[in-house]
């Protein structure tokens, strides 16, 4: 996805092909929460009244460049698990591999709730960055909390519709009770960061 340009993914979203899908939105949102984290510290660097941040804000730019990447690999990499997924379900159980089954089932699963994570680790260092970035961009900071809690909610519709696909099911309950308690967590975050850049 990262090849494609903004109006060939919106057009090949809005179509009839398989993907890019629901998940792939998941991603683009991660990385787009992402890159406005990126905006908000590259204006709060190199100014004498945060100073005092510059290392860290030095190494979260590091840090939210590496996530940028990884949600832009996962945009990828839900696209290919939900057309490999779409493709064995049109197989006939009683003809399909159950490996392979198994496989793409996980894959499907994996893979947003990976950009549910990252979500959650981009979200918590926007939290960090409440009252030490650049105050003129707190509505930018805002719209990353807004952007990472969609990100995360997104993915996690996904990961839902593919549980039940899951042969173990104590599993998938599992995976639920984790996603459930993350998604929370995100929420409490993004409207945290929502508040204190309103204030």
């Amino acid at each position: 996805m990262s090849d494609v340009t903004i109006d060939q993914f919106l057009h090949d979203l809005g179509s009839r092909s398989p993907a890019p899908g629901g998940g792939a939105v998941a991603g683009m949102a991660a990385a787009l929460a992402t890159a406005t984290g990126l905006m908000v510290t590259a204006w709060s660097r190199g100014g004498s009244d945060l100073a005092e941040y510059e290392g860290e804000l030095e190494e979260l730019s590091d840090h939210l460049q590496e996530q940028l990447q990884v949600a832009q690999r996962l945009t990828d990499e839900d696209a290919r698990a939900y057309s490999h997924l779409s493709t064995m379900m049109k197989i006939p159980s009683s003809k399909r591999d159950p490996h392979a089954w198994g496989d793409a089932v996980k894959q499907a699963i994996d893979v947003p709730m990976n950009v549910v994570k990252l979500s959650e680790r981009v979200l918590s260092r926007l939290q960090w960055m409440v009252g030490k970035s650049n105050r003129h961009l707190a509505s930018d900071l805002g719209v990353a909390a807004v952007m990472a809690e969609a990100a995360a909610r997104c993915a996690a519709w996904n990961v839902r519709a593919n549980l039940p696909l899951l042969q173990d099911q104590a599993h998938a309950a599992t995976i639920e009770t984790e996603l459930a308690a993350t998604i929370e967590g995100v929420r409490q975050g993004a409207a945290a960061v929502e508040a204190s850049c309103s204030s």
